[in-house]
């Protein structure tokens, strides 16, 4: 399967509700990587990319962001 198609389907499957995004977001800090997880593509558009880590002030990976799905609500 091509990887369009993967992205469209999956995306289709959070439009209808079947499937939630999860982004993980790590900090920059070597040592201990710390995580932001947000639930929503609205959450990553709208979180400041001013902000830095609340546990150690290291900046915020933003374009290394993990991206997964989990079943969501609506089955």
């Amino acid at each position: 399967m091509d990887i369009e198609l993967a992205e469209k389907i999956l995306m289709s499957l959070v439009n209808e509700g079947i499937l939630d995004v999860v982004i993980v977001l790590e900090c920059s800090n070597e040592e201990s990587p710390h995580q932001v997880v947000l639930f929503s593509l609205t959450e990553y558009y709208q979180y400041d990319t001013r902000n830095n880590c609340s546990e150690c002030g290291e900046k915020i990976k933003f374009k290394e962001a993990k991206v997964g799905f989990r079943k969501g609500g609506r089955l």
